[in-house]
């Protein structure tokens, strides 16, 4: 039902940590989440950990362009109407003129997703947490399962390493597109002087061969 707060945590409350998941198929699009990452640090909270990039074909939609793919976990003492007002005002300012809606998508210089807050359980018109395709789209998991696969969706019972398991092994008949590892960066960027981050679930690789990113 909608309009409804399945949980006893309040959705004003102060989340503590909260999953984001970004993307970007236009311009230099490991370069554009990288920016997005230092906002967030700066608005949102300290980054604890960070995915590697992964490279997918666009999902929804028709496009000549590869995405670039990755995942944070952010802690942080803002509400979910907070970091969701902040997450757009950052797409906004790296060049993304409005968010997709009504299953519409496009190309796009970055898109920023609340996948989960702690647990948050929301659905109303405006947002709904956890966000409800995570659990269909490999370019979502495969991130995720880099730096919390043991995590639990709320709603549907099981992990990130469990859920991306079901849709490898599916028999749907649109098999969701492969992802293949790319270069990531040091934690260190994203946090500056915070010594307390942890350090990044991949290694870092040799810099990036445009020609993997894209005609891989």
């Amino acid at each position: 039902m909608l309009n409804e707060f399945h949980n006893v945590k309040s959705p004003l409350a102060d989340l503590g940590v909260v999953l984001l998941s970004l993307g970007s198929n236009l311009g230099d699009k490991q370069k554009n989440i990288e920016i997005a990452y230092d906002k967030i640090r700066e608005r949102i909270g300290n980054i604890v950990s960070v995915s590697a990039f992964y490279v997918s074909n666009a999902v929804g939609f028709q496009s000549d362009n590869l995405f670039v793919n990755s995942a944070c976990e952010v802690s942080t003492d803002l509400d979910i109407f907070t970091v969701v007002a902040i997450t757009q005002e950052i797409e906004k300012e790296i060049g993304r003129a409005e968010k997709s809606s009504n299953d519409t998508y496009s190309d796009r210089l970055i898109d920023i997703d609340i996948l989960l807050a702690d647990n948050l359980i929301l659905e109303s018109p405006e947002l709904v947490i956890p966000h409800p395709k995570m659990h269909l789209r490999e370019f979502v998991l495969v991130p995720m399962c880099d730096i919390a696969p043991d995590v639990v969706h709320p709603v549907l019972g099981k992990s990130m390493r469990e859920l991306l398991k079901q849709i490898s092994t599916s028999s749907l008949p649109h098999t969701p597109p492969r992802t293949t590892p790319l270069q990531t960066f040091a934690i260190t960027a994203l946090s500056k002087n915070d010594t307390t981050a942890r350090p990044l679930f991949a290694p870092i690789a040799q810099p990036i061969d445009k020609a993997t990113i894209y005609h891989n």
